[in-house]
């Protein structure tokens, strides 16, 4: 038959909508329906049913019949594979593994760490370059102290000039100077804070690029700062739920494969031992071995078949005053004497005529009708098996495909 899965032959990726890289097509809504017969078909399944179809868009087209033996147990494995796909963030399928679902809500989770790391990292740089811009401007104001001491040392020169010509020039020059002198130790105050303030920003710019750098490259599982971690610890966690799910949906396909091989193999069983014991007269179940029915009816054969011709030969009878009955004598009982055995006559075996004993009638007595010596070899190839219309093998080819699927609701 057709792979059911055709339409989902790529492998399926769980990626966060706001990510970088575009979003997939939404993945097709699968169907399952069951049959008793492979015509009629029902959602439901129940205790008669041996077929079950799949269809991958929602129910408009449906892959061929596939046949099983055992209800109870495609019902188990049809769980699985739900379970592997659909179980909760947080609720193991089997211990320590986890359902498709759950890792995709830990690869978003992820996401979110790193995208609030990113989001750290550039409030950090943000601070950076405002304490770049308080350097520079504490830079400038250094240069305007500087140039403000430039103009007051003229100042005094010029004072000192005019004191010559009037003593209350002088006066008011020796306090200029004294101004001036003030003002250029306040500017070399303001330029030596300048100073340590551009020191103070540079130091909090190379910190906050540090803590941003560990924001994005911090090794798996090392924080940055307690119970929170880089984008690469995030990174590597998006990519441990992807392996993850793809071994999920590998567990999911093994199921489906052991169940579909379980059905193979009994139909296979049920063929042969119809064939040992209904097979034609004559027509061979393997080389040189029959079936029960064929040794019944050579032992029916053998039972209707005459002794002795059909034709009376009376002319052979001995009639009375016949000279050779002149020694006559009575016969004696005979046949009624056979019955306790006690005879001398030997016992038939695979080379000669003769009675049937005890042991061979007890041993025949004990064979029940239509038995046979089949014993069902424990392990077999797959060529003794015969693909039907409702039956089918599944390839490597197959089986790989089959492999490539995620998280498949069921």
């Amino acid at each position: 038959m057709g792979n059911p899965f055709e339409d989902l032959r790529q492998a399926v990726v769980v990626r966060p909508m706001n990510s970088p890289g575009p979003q997939g097509a939404a993945a097709p809504h699968m169907k399952i329906r069951y049959s008793a017969d492979g015509v009629a078909w029902h959602n439901t399944p129940v205790e008669t049913d041996k077929y079950l179809s799949f269809s991958t868009d929602n129910g408009i087209t449906w892959s061929d019949a596939i046949y099983f033996n055992n209800l109870s147990e495609t019902l188990e494995w049809v769980e699985k594979a739900r379970q592997w796909a659909e179980n909760p963030e947080g609720v193991e399928v089997e211990p320590g593994q986890y359902s498709a679902l759950h890792h995709k809500e830990k690869a978003l989770d992820a996401q979110i760490a790193a995208e609030t790391s990113e989001a750290n990292a550039l409030v950090s740089a943000t601070n950076a370059a405002a304490s770049a811009g308080n350097a520079l401007t504490s830079a400038e104001n250094a240069a305007t102290s500087e140039a403000n001491a430039k103009t007051s040392e003229i100042n005094a020169a010029t004072s000192e000039a005019n004191a010559s010509a009037s003593a209350n020039n002088a006066a008011i020059s020796e306090a200029n100077a004294s101004a001036s002198a003030n003002n250029a130790a306040i500017s070399e105050a303001n330029a030596s804070a300048s100073a340590n303030n551009a020191a103070i920003s540079e130091a909090n710019a190379s910190a906050s690029e540090g803590k941003a750098a560990k924001w994005a490259e911090n090794p798996e599982d090392d924080p940055v700062v307690p119970g929170q971690y880089s984008a690469l610890h995030h990174k590597e966690k998006a990519l441990d739920a992807q392996v993850q799910a793809d071994i999920s949906a590998a567990n999911a396909l093994n199921s489906a494969n052991n169940a579909a091989m379980s059905a193979a193999n009994a139909l296979a069983s049920e063929n042969k031992a119809e064939k040992w014991a209904q097979e034609d007269e004559d027509v061979e179940v393997e080389p040189g071995k029959y079936s029960a029915y064929h040794w019944a009816q050579k032992a029916e054969d053998i039972a209707v078949s005459p002794l002795h011709g059909d034709e009376a030969h009376t002319e052979d009878y001995i009639k009375e005053g016949d000279p050779r009955l002149t020694n006559a004598r009575m016969p004696i009982e005979h046949a009624s004497t056979h019955t306790d055995g006690t005879d001398n006559i030997q016992l038939a075996t695979s080379e000669q005529k003769g009675l049937m004993s005890d042991v061979y009638a007890a041993k025949l007595d004990g064979i029940e009708e239509n038995a046979n010596n089949y014993v069902h070899p424990a392990t077999h190839s797959l060529d003794m098996i015969t693909e039907t219309d409702v039956l089918k093998i599944f390839t490597a080819d197959e089986r790989d495909r089959l492999a490539t699927l995620g998280g498949i609701p069921i």
